[in-house]
């Protein structure tokens, strides 16, 4: 199965014969093969035999396929709520080229070939535009001075899995934050202030707590008192004194 997928020359896999690439594949061994004791969050990476991955339009049904083909993978989308964790809830963002469709996907657990988090920010930097990658770079040094290990979802994580031009100049660079605590939450904030300011480029993305709940970076830094809170199965608003609180109960 493994030297099916290496054998096939796309763009995707001259990424991961390259210093970044093999990085983030030692990344990937590690959720290989995947166990799972509990439903898979948003954002993981899900890669599948193609005959295992059903469209949920009929009529995308050979793209979804040839896209498995191709070795790429899924990412795990918030399901329904009520809905079971099996089958999982997937999607498939097509490039640019191909008119950003994003493409509906189920597929049983037990189909699951493995799972990966989303590639870390410095993994990111090689496949990026020649134009971004200062900016990127800065960003990753400063993260990793802080012991943070920011990954990238939306345009930037699929231009480093595929190889295909999903990044342009006036992209946002989409960011998942794991953290445990409002002090590493007030942290990220100032960093990314300062790099939007120095740089000139716009970070989106979540700050996700252990349990799973996630909140918009953005959305935290305003101050609002309510914030919506996204998790598996649901969005809600949560007053943001309730945020931490289970955590700190916790610890």
């Amino acid at each position: 199965m493994h030297s099916r997928h290496r054998a096939r020359a796309t763009p995707g896999a001259r990424w991961a014969r390259n210093g970044a690439g093999a990085r983030w594949r030692r990344t990937c061994r590690r959720w290989w093969p995947p166990a799972m004791p509990e439903p898979l969050r948003r954002h993981t990476l899900v890669w599948l035999p193609p005959q295992a991955a059903h469209a949920v339009a009929p009529v995308q049904a050979a793209r979804v396929r040839a896209w498995f083909e191709q070795g790429h993978p899924a990412i795990v989308a918030r399901r329904p709520a009520a809905a079971p964790a099996d089958p999982l809830h997937l999607g498939v963002p097509l490039p640019p080229a191909e008119g950003k469709q994003r493409l509906a996907v189920r597929a049983a657990v037990a189909d699951v070939l493995r799972i990966a988090p989303p590639p870390a920010l410095e993994h990111s930097i090689a496949g990026a535009p020649a134009a971004w990658r200062p900016a990127l770079a800065a960003l990753a040094h400063r993260a990793h001075a802080l012991d943070l290990v920011p990954r990238v979802f939306g345009a930037f994580c699929w231009q480093t899995l595929t190889g295909l031009a999903y990044v342009h100049e006036t992209s946002d660079l989409d960011l998942l934050w794991e953290i445990d605590s409002a002090a590493q939450a007030d942290v990220i904030v100032r960093l990314l202030d300062e790099w939007e300011r120095r740089h000139r480029r716009r970070a989106d993305g979540e700050l996700r707590l252990p349990d799973g709940r996630a909140v918009s970076w953005r959305e935290y830094a305003a101050g609002a008192t309510r914030l919506l809170v996204k998790t598996e199965d649901d969005a809600r608003l949560v007053a943001r004194a309730d945020l931490f609180a289970a955590q700190q109960v916790a610890a």
